[in-house]
């Protein structure tokens, strides 16, 4: 019995440190942008509050997905990711996404031959709204390649840096999606069932891993009193238990 629960434990820990070993990405969605209707026409201001949109801004708003990226031994940098967005609702909120529009995938380009001809190129290789058009499930962005070298002109292996092509910036930007929302209860827009994976010193793209997405409010956050009072629950529940043991 020892023998087995020490080669579980063996497996376990080589695991956990394939894991420590990986690269990682963080994805962050901003509302950048509130026009008043999806005409597009008039901007209004957006008022954020306990990093939520406030309350009682109706509108359409255009959220930038952009991503932080950090490579670990043995890796280029950061190669693509595969990501859905979906919205929840409450109170009265009616927060939707915007299909219509669709998702909007940053085209910049850069120039990776320097002072040299001809070296006008995409940032990403790949960024598209990869299933059914404009339903916004399988975003897939991704570099054109495992095997590019990088140097001082391209710089596309720098993504998520602060060494990124400058079309691309820190946090880059991958795309944009657009919501709507009547400015109502409390939604939120998420970015789910996330994967990406980073490039090898090898050329080879390493091993996907599940990514965390990503999450923006709207309507704001719980009242102070509302979280002092599951806070005091919590430990009224904390107490009960340790009265029973």
């Amino acid at each position: 019995m020892r023998s087995k629960i020490s080669v579980c434990t063996s497996l376990i820990v080589a695991a956990l440190a394939t894991v420590a070993q990986a690269g990682s990405m963080t994805t962050i969605l901003t509302p950048v942008t509130r026009y008043s209707d999806a005409t597009f026409s008039t901007t209004l201001p957006i008022v954020m509050v306990g990093g939520a949109v406030a309350p009682a801004q109706p509108g359409v708003y255009q959220l930038d997905i952009t991503f932080t990226a950090a490579a670990d031994a043995g890796e280029k940098g950061w190669a693509n990711t595969l990501f859905d967005a979906g919205v929840t609702n409450a109170g009265g909120s009616n927060l939707a996404l915007d299909t219509a529009t669709g998702y909007s995938p940053n085209a910049g380009t850069l120039d990776i031959n320097g002072a040299s001809p001809g070296g006008v190129t995409p940032i990403y290789g790949t960024n598209t709204d990869a299933g059914t058009p404009n339903d916004l499930k399988g975003i897939l962005a991704s570099i054109a390649s495992a095997t590019i070298v990088g140097n001082a002109n391209d710089t596309r292996n720098n993504l998520g840096t602060a060494g990124a092509p400058t079309n691309a910036g820190f946090p880059s930007l991958i795309g944009s999606i657009f919501v709507s929302w009547n400015g109502l209860g409390q939604g939120s827009v998420v970015l789910n069932n996330q994967q990406y994976s980073f490039t090898t010193t090898g050329g080879t793209f390493a091993a996907t891993q599940q990514g965390a997405g990503a999450t923006a409010l709207f309507g704001g956050v719980p009242e102070p009193a509302t979280c002092s009072m599951l806070g005091l629950a919590l430990l009224g529940f904390v107490g009960a238990i340790r009265r029973r043991g």
